[in-house]
């Protein structure tokens, strides 16, 4: 009984121990706008599959403080935008499990093949649109069903939902 209770005592300190050493990252605004210019505010949306911003106007955003992410990100609004965000989506391949190792190995090797060829892990030139003064946009990356699945970056309102601008973009 004292190994079961000592093992359970244990089991808790380290569950407690983990669980306390978790934290939740916090975001902090970032704006390219200078001085009292009009802005928009984009959220983008990072995971997989997910998207990040690279750099606007050649610079590069910098590294947030600890445990803290750049989000919203403020634009100038009312002109066209170009900057590079990088796209990220990876899928493994399914493991089979029949009783025949030929059949299973030529199932694995065709299926790590198709999850290769929907993998991206790239960045890419997103040419956005005016946006609004003082909305609120949110972009994502969508990856499309099929063998190799349609590649989209999508920039929607975050209050409406509505879709403002998609742009297709191939896995290189």
């Amino acid at each position: 009984m004292g190994k079961i209770l000592r093992k359970g005592i244990l089991v808790l300190v380290v569950a407690a121990s983990i669980m306390g050493c978790a934290t939740t990252r916090t975001p902090v605004p970032f704006s390219f706008v200078e001085g009292e210019g009009e802005s928009a505010s984009i959220n983008i949306v990072g995971g997989s599959p997910g998207v990040w911003l690279v750099y606007y106007d050649k610079n590069e955003l910098p590294p947030p403080e600890e445990e803290t992410y750049w989000s919203p990100l403020f634009f100038p609004a009312g002109q066209p935008l170009q900057f590079t965000v990088h796209a990220y989506y990876y899928q493994q391949g399914s493991a089979t499990a029949s009783g025949n190792l030929l059949v299973n190995l030529i199932a694995d090797v065709a299926s790590s093949a198709i999850a290769a060829s929907r993998n991206v892990d790239r960045d890419v030139l997103f040419e956005c649109p005016a946006l609004e003064a003082g909305n609120e946009y949110k972009l994502v990356f969508r990856k499309g069903a099929g063998t190799t699945g349609q590649n989209l970056l999508v920039l929607s309102e975050i209050a409406t939902g509505k879709v403002i601008y998609e742009q297709e973009f191939e896995n290189k």
